[in-house]
């Protein structure tokens, strides 16, 4: 898993995949980020591709903040 982990740069490298995840997902959501699928019947293939979406300019200029809360279970609270 170390050797996904390494794959991200930025600002993103201290986060764990999951938490990227998320983000990502919040960012759909809010479209700020929108899929765009292309298909290839030759291998059945269907390959997704992020794009910028209808949102991103208001992204970018700060009128829309994505904030994600803490919600993982510490290794305390299940004993």
């Amino acid at each position: 898993m170390d050797d996904i982990k390494n794959i991200f740069y930025g600002k993103l490298s201290g986060l764990k995949e999951e938490q990227i995840k998320r983000i990502i997902m919040k960012l759909l959501v809010n479209k700020v980020l929108r899929e765009s699928f292309s298909s290839y019947q030759v291998e059945q293939t269907i390959l997704v591709y992020l794009k910028l979406g209808r949102q991103y300019e208001t992204f970018k200029n700060g009128g829309i903040r994505i904030v994600l809360t803490d919600c993982e279970e510490k290794e305390n609270d299940r004993e």
